[in-house]
């Protein structure tokens, strides 16, 4: 049996200790992704490519255009991915975020939330009865520090869902839990899920907890596990739809 390794010291620095750790819950491979993507904006190869291809589609219709699809297509393969279904697995890796979530109403982008959008998750957590009692963008450097802790953690992924104007109006915060129970499986807590008011009814935040549910799957996951508080009647009736339990009490002490 192979030795599997956690950390790895690197001593030969003379005052300053080396550690490498193996143990990120969800890293990715890809990252020459990014090195590929330089190089054909630079050759502009795939911009030249799609210009030799004709597109009889109706343009009112069309969400990606040719030198979408060329790119795709050719970096995937690049990265030794020839099989086209290997994109869906693939929406789910850290360098290829963001993805796209189809709703009834249209299309809308989910990616990793930045700084910059610290304000707009606190206004969504704040917009409800519940909320409004607990979170103020008044005060945001609480939340800044907040965002910090969860930005440099692997095992957490704060997401925002932004709409065709690149607004954000949904979040959700994922984190992956390891344990001994279940034997010694992982597990993921879904969090802090709002979609703004004017979104709602779509199928956005239907769209999200699938993406959610797939990725703790690709994670090794065990199970898929939440909260949500027993006056939230609707989202109760929500979760149920998408096949959800309500298995367990849940209880909380303030502190």
């Amino acid at each position: 049996m192979a030795e599997c390794i956690a950390q790895l010291a690197l001593n030969f620095h003379p005052t300053h200790p080396i550690t490498v750790a193996f143990d990120a819950p969800h890293i990715s491979s890809d990252g020459g992704a990014l090195l590929l993507r330089q190089v054909d904006d630079r050759l502009g190869l795939s911009e030249r490519l799609a210009a030799l291809l004709p597109d009889a589609r109706d343009p009112r219709k069309v969400k990606h255009d040719r030198r979408e699809q060329l790119r795709q297509r050719l970096y995937q393969i690049a990265l030794g991915y020839p099989d086209g279904n290997d994109a869906d697995r693939l929406r789910h890796d850290p360098v290829v975020l963001p993805t796209e979530l189809a709703t009834r109403t249209g299309d809308y982008s989910l990616r990793r939330a930045v700084a910059a959008d610290v304000a707009t998750i606190v206004a969504l957590l704040a917009a409800d009865q519940l909320g409004a009692t607990r979170d103020s963008a008044n005060d945001l450097a609480p939340y800044d520090t907040a965002f910090r802790a969860i930005d440099t953690d692997p095992a957490q992924q704060l997401l925002v869902a932004t709409d065709a104007d690149g607004a954000v109006v949904a979040t959700m915060q994922l984190t992956v839990i390891p344990g001994l129970a279940r034997r010694g499986a992982l597990r993921m807590q879904i969090e802090a899920v709002r979609v703004h008011e004017s979104h709602r009814s779509t199928g956005l935040g239907a769209a999200m907890m699938r993406w959610a549910v797939d990725d703790a799957r690709l994670r090794g996951c065990a199970l898929v596990q939440l909260t949500s508080d027993k006056t939230r009647t609707d989202a109760h009736r929500f979760y149920e739809r998408l096949g959800f339990t309500p298995s367990h009490e849940g209880f909380k002490l303030l502190l």
